[in-house]
């Protein structure tokens, strides 16, 4: 697989594995590559884990936020370094970088690995009338109120 992949469940699960394995040596980025693109923000960090979660409990999303940070913070270390998580200040990585504001998440979404995208991860305020969404199959994107508020209803 190349990081020019389009995203689906597939490149999902890849790079949930990809988390996991050792890192390697030799150019061109490898997996510590794609693991970084894939985690450029918090926005992105946070959904990840969410699926990550999903794909290790019954494709269940976690039923709170108290859960969704245990369970990070069970993960190991190189782990979650690889993903730009600092192990010990979670509380950083459940912030936005745009707007400084904590995430809105909806929790225990179910997963479908062959379903449609659900938005899981919200922007509270976000930048100039918009906000970003992070869904279950990447990547998150900027919406206008009205997407952002049937997103935070439906979720899809």
């Amino acid at each position: 697989m190349t990081t020019s992949c389009k995203w689906n469940w597939s490149c999902g699960l890849l790079l949930a594995l990809a988390l996991l394995l050792p890192v390697g040596c030799g150019g061109g980025g490898g997996p510590d590559k794609l693991i970084s693109d894939a985690n450029a923000t918090n926005l992105h960090r946070v959904s990840n884990l969410y699926v990550l979660y999903q794909t290790r409990n019954g494709w269940q999303g976690p039923p709170d936020e108290a859960t969704f940070k245990q369970f990070i913070e069970s993960q190991e270390d190189r782990v979650l370094e690889r993903m730009g998580v600092e192990p010990g200040n979670l509380a950083a990585v459940f912030a936005s970088d745009r707007d400084s504001e904590p995430f809105v998440i909806r929790w225990g979404l179910p997963g479908n690995p062959r379903g449609e995208p659900v938005a899981i991860v919200f922007e509270k305020t976000g930048v100039s009338g918009k906000r970003m969404v992070g869904f279950t199959i990447p990547p998150p994107r900027e919406v206008e109120d009205a997407e952002y508020q049937q997103l935070l209803k439906s979720g899809s």
